[in-house]
């Protein structure tokens, strides 16, 4: 397994000429170097995090999350520019695909992690080869300098009917950094789609991620939305599939508003700069929900409710540090459903 060294923060324009001059005098060392990832038996569970919550969001703005883990140690991975979940099984040896019956499709990455290790699949009509280009690279993700990264190159060829008119070939590089997943990714389609203003490329990176046990990337510096990370697929798992998101603010933090056919559900996230205090969080539930008027305090949560607060709506909050945040619902997303987030949101400003 890799070892736990924590990555460094991505150069940035603070540091002097004389500060990197005083850094290396301070320096009479030499540090040994670090041996290869195939030398350090490195897998593939290194490069794929997949437990419920882990989110990523990319610089094309689309976003990434796992969203349950299955009782048999399934992740489900469910994209905003997807209509479907992926699914994956995570081993030492192999991060393989699977049907939602659990039934291996194909291995995404495997063992031995080493320069030149090719592996084949299928994908439906489609036939794909994989091969790691390098396993010593270093990667700037989110901020920060990650080392012993990965690329892998895949080519898939698709015959000549779905989804293209004609015969192509799909090529994809990808770079994958231990803890953190992949952060990096260009596609490209030969021959190039005929379609008027298919880009020749499609090119992502990582921008921000939540991930557990991975090191934290530097705090924005605005908080907002697209440092808040929650998707309408968290809203869903709590609620009901019938939500969906229909507005999205950063004014004053984030604010999202999600949409059914029985009502909506609201969810407010900012930051202070300072601890947060009771009467933060009383002052968001009443803006939130003026005209509730029982507060309450349980496991945690401050609570504003009227009579009727799992159907007629209320709002509750909570704390985390510097940051309060919250929710609003009604019959859409009863309480009792609706706190089912509450640990989520917790874990998307923990620090």
């Amino acid at each position: 397994m890799l070892s736990r060294k924590r990555p460094r923060r991505a150069p940035g324009p603070a540091m002097s000429h004389a500060a990197v001059l005083l850094l290396l005098a301070a320096c009479t060392c030499e540090a040994a170097p670090e041996p290869a990832a195939e030398d350090r038996g490195a897998s593939p569970r290194d490069f794929f995090p997949a437990r419920p919550g882990d989110r990523w969001r990319m610089d094309s703005g689309e976003s990434l999350a796992v969203t349950a883990l299955t009782e048999d140690g399934v992740a489900v991975f469910f994209g905003s520019d997807r209509t479907s979940a992926e699914r994956y099984r995570v081993t030492d040896d192999a991060v393989l695909l699977v049907t939602p019956e659990g039934e291996a499709i194909a291995p995404w990455l495997e063992r031995p992690m080493e320069v030149g290790h090719r592996w084949r699949y299928s994908l439906g009509d489609a036939q794909c080869e994989a091969q790691y280009a390098t396993v010593e690279t270093t990667a700037e993700v989110a901020g920060l300098s990650f080392e012993h990264c990965i690329e892998v190159r895949r080519r898939c060829q698709y015959p000549a009917g779905k989804p293209f008119p004609v015969a192509t070939a799909e090529l994809r590089e990808e770079t994958w950094c231990p803890y953190v997943g992949r952060v990096e990714e260009t596609l490209r389609l030969d021959p190039r789609p005929s379609i008027e203003g298919a880009p020749a490329e499609r090119r992502w990176r990582v921008a921000y991620y939540r991930v557990a046990g991975a090191p934290a990337p530097p705090r924005p510096e605005r908080f907002d939305c697209d440092g808040f990370l929650l998707m309408e697929t968290d809203v869903q798992a709590a609620c009901g599939p019938r939500l969906r998101q229909t507005e999205r603010s950063d004014e004053g933090g984030c604010t999202l508003r999600f949409a059914g056919p029985d009502g909506e559900l609201t969810v407010h996230a900012e930051r202070l700069d300072r601890p947060v205090t009771a009467d933060d969080a009383d002052a968001q539930l009443t803006a939130l929900a003026p005209e509730a008027s029982v507060l309450r305090d349980e496991d945690d949560l401050r609570i504003r409710a009227g009579e009727g607060m799992n159907t007629e709506g209320g709002a509750f909050a909570l704390a985390q540090g510097e940051h309060v945040i919250a929710v609003r619902w009604s019959a859409a997303c009863p309480l009792e459903r609706a706190r089912r987030l509450a640990p989520l949101l917790r874990s998307l400003v923990s620090e």
